[in-house]
C-alpha cells in the first residue's frame, strides 16, 4: 500500500528519470530515499502531488502577477491596460 501522494517505484526513486518520476508536471518531485519519491503540487496548483488541478490564485494570491487581479474562476487576468498571461507577465499595452 501507498500512502497518497508517494509513489512506489522500483530501482530507486530518483525524480530526475522519467520513466520513474510519476509526478504531475505540475508538482515538485523530491526523493524520500531508494525506492520512493514525495510529489508536492506547486504553488497554486492543489492535489495529490499525481494529480495537479489549477492554477488557483485562489489558493495562493502569490500566483498573480503585480500588476494583475485574481479573477472570481481562480484565474489571473491583467488589469485594464496591461497584458499577458496574469501570471508570468503583464506589460503594459501601448496604443
Amino acid at each position: 500500500m501507498v500512502d497518497p501522494g508517494f509513489s512506489a517505484v522500483h530501482n530507486g526513486g530518483n525524480c530526475a528519470d522519467p520513466a520513474k518520476n510519476t509526478c504531475d508536471v505540475n508538482a515538485e518531485c523530491i526523493d524520500v530515499h531508494p525506492g520512493r519519491h514525495f510529489c508536492t503540487c506547486k504553488i497554486g496548483y492543489i492535489g495529490d502531488g499525481m494529480r495537479c488541478d489549477g492554477p488557483n490564485c485562489h489558493l495562493d494570491t502569490r500566483l498573480c502577477h503585480a500588476n494583475a487581479e485574481c479573477m472570481a474562476d481562480g484565474k489571473c487576468k491583467c488589469r485594464s491596460g496591461f497584458e499577458g498571461d496574469g501570471i508570468g507577465n503583464c506589460t503594459r499595452k501601448f496604443d
